[in-house]
């Protein structure tokens, strides 16, 4: 079926769908890319970071213990990061993974002071909390902790709509909770092979 343009000629629909076809392909190719903060991220992984929340919130409403997409640079390197000030609990849901999976990400003390932060990682599933996952921060006196170090955690989920994933962090050995700001990116649950 022809139709008239301005010009008083007659162009067919055929052609005029395939030009608008054109147009949104290429919208598409040349607009896609990841969405912020998932830079680097796998598409066979998927970002818990939109899942955490805070465990049990403190008591002074004006208390802030947990930052998301909060920019973190180490040994040169800026990340999207999740930050934990200590001591906190965060947990996210799991639900809808099942099976061989592995959790990735990264972990780095913000500051270099202080008497270090410890993090326990626990998957909670049916009620109970199991310790998966555990590490002592020292930026302040050991300098391979002031860098963004790899976490790889193997885990067998069971595809219960009540698994969690928790992780808490706490001062160090003295007690000490000045400047215990521990940074978290890409925090992802991977399937394994």
């Amino acid at each position: 079926m022809p139709i008239r343009n301005k010009w008083g000629t007659e162009t067919p629909i055929k052609i005029l769908a395939a030009g608008i076809g054109f147009i949104i392909l290429f919208s598409c190719l040349c607009g896609c890319g990841a969405p912020p903060g998932l830079e680097g991220v796998k598409k066979s992984e998927f970002d818990l970071t939109e899942r955490f929340s805070v465990v049990s919130p403190r008591t002074d409403p004006e208390a802030r213990e947990f930052y998301a997409h909060f920019p973190v640079t180490r040994k040169g390197n800026r990340k999207d990061s999740i930050v934990m000030i200590a001591p906190t609990a965060v947990h996210a849901s799991l639900a809808g993974f099942s099976g061989p999976v592995e959790l990735k990400g990264s972990a780095t003390p913000v500051f270099n002071v202080g008497d270090g932060i410890r993090m326990d990682i626990f998957l909670r599933e049916n009620g109970t909390n199991k310790l998966i996952y555990n590490r002592f921060f020292d930026a302040g006196r050991r300098a391979e902790d002031r860098d963004w170090i790899p976490l790889s955690v193997p885990l067998e989920l069971r595809g219960s709509a009540d698994n969690w994933l928790e992780i808490r962090i706490s001062g160090g050995p003295q007690g000490d909770q000045t400047a215990d700001w521990l940074a978290l990116n890409a925090m992802s649950i991977v399937p394994r092979k």
